[in-house]
C-alpha cells in the first residue's frame, strides 16, 4: 500500500527531522539536544514523532474552523464537531504513546 503524503506533512517531517537530528546553532539548546534528542530519536522514532506533530496540527486546524459557518447546516456542524473530537482524541493518544516510549516503557 502506497502512502500519499501531503506537502504539509513533508514540511512537518523536515521540521521534525531538523529538530531531532540537526545540532542547534543556539548554544542554549545544545544541552537538550545532546541529552534528550537521542532518547526521542531512538525510543520514539522519526516516523512517530512526525505523526505526533502532524496529528497535533490537524487537531488544531480543525479547532480553528469557525462553527458559525455552519449555523444553517446542522449536519455539517455535527460532522465538524465529531471531526474535532476525533482529531483531538487521536492527537492525545499519539502524545501519550510517544511519551510512554520516551520514558522507556515497553509493551507488556
Amino acid at each position: 500500500m502506497s502512502i500519499e503524503r501531503s506537502s504539509r506533512y513533508e514540511e512537518i517531517h523536515d521540521k521534525t527531522h531538523e529538530q531531532f537530528f540537526t545540532q542547534p546553532q543556539n548554544p542554549n539548546e545544545a544541552h537538550w539536544w545532546k541529552k534528550y534528542a537521542p532518547m526521542w530519536r531512538n525510543r520514539v522514532g522519526l516516523a512517530r514523532l512526525t505523526a505526533d506533530a502532524a496529528s497535533g496540527e490537524a487537531a488544531g486546524l480543525l479547532r480553528s474552523i469557525n462553527p458559525g459557518l455552519f449555523r444553517t447546516d446542522p449536519e455539517t456542524l455535527r460532522l465538524l464537531r465529531e471531526a474535532q473530537e476525533a482529531a483531538t482524541a487521536f492527537s492525545a493518544a499519539m502524545g501519550r504513546e510517544s511519551w510512554r516510549r520516551f520514558k522507556g516503557e515497553t509493551d507488556a
